[in-house]
Formats: C-alpha cells, sequence, structure tokens
C-alpha cells in the first residue's frame, strides 16, 4: 500500500509499481492532511492484500502520519519510509550552498 499527498507522486507510484507484484496507492493533494478513517481505508486495503507486504509512504507525509501515532500503534501497523533526496538544478549547488553561507554569516552578524 503507497500512501502520498506531495505534488507529483507520478516518481513513487512507479518506483513501487516496478518492485512490486501489487500495488495499491493512496494519492492525495500536496500537503493533505490524514484524517483516521482515511488510515483505516489504508488498514483495510494492506488487510485484503496477500502475500508479503508494506505500507510505504514518503519521508515528507510521514512527518503528519506521525501526528496519529497512537492510532496507528492501536492498529498495529507498521509504516516505511521512502527517504526524499533534494537537487538543486543546473549544477548550482556552490551558489546554493554560498547563498545559504552568506545568509546564515548575515543573520548572525558576522
Amino acid at each position: 500500500v503507497l500512501v502520498t499527498a506531495i505534488a507529483d507522486s507520478k516518481k513513487p507510484n512507479e518506483f513501487v509499481k516496478s518492485n512490486s507484484n501489487e500495488v495499491v496507492a493512496f494519492n492525495y493533494y500536496d500537503h493533505h492532511y490524514f484524517s483516521e478513517k482515511e488510515m483505516n481505508e489504508w488498514i483495510s486495503a494492506y488487510e485484503k492484500l496477500e502475500g508479503e507486504k508494506i505500507i510505504l509512504t514518503t519521508e515528507k507525509d510521514a512527518a503528519r502520519i506521525k501526528l496519529h501515532k497512537e492510532f496507528l500503534k492501536k492498529h498495529g501497523e507498521k509504516i516505511f519510509v521512502l527517504p526524499v533526496e533534494v537537487k538543486i538544478l543546473f549544477d548550482e549547488e556552490k551558489l546554493f550552498d554560498k547563498l545559504i553561507f552568506d545568509f546564515v554569516s548575515k543573520a548572525k552578524g558576522e
């Protein structure tokens, strides 16, 4: 079971589908806050699957799912997390690092 609430869920969906026999995907709009009703839907889908199965989400979405930690503990479901990778476009990592360094230095009064 894949749960995403990100701007573009295409890559996680493709990744999971390429590595799984069966995928039940729950894709929500970006920054969606999950409800216990929705989590019950994930658990229900999970329970219907046979064989090896997991509930998987992105690192970004896991931060909002953690708000329901007690609910999930009660149901005994573990949720696995795909890490988020940040990439700077156009090979401008050094420029980005400099901008951050300059900002922090200015904020510190250096």
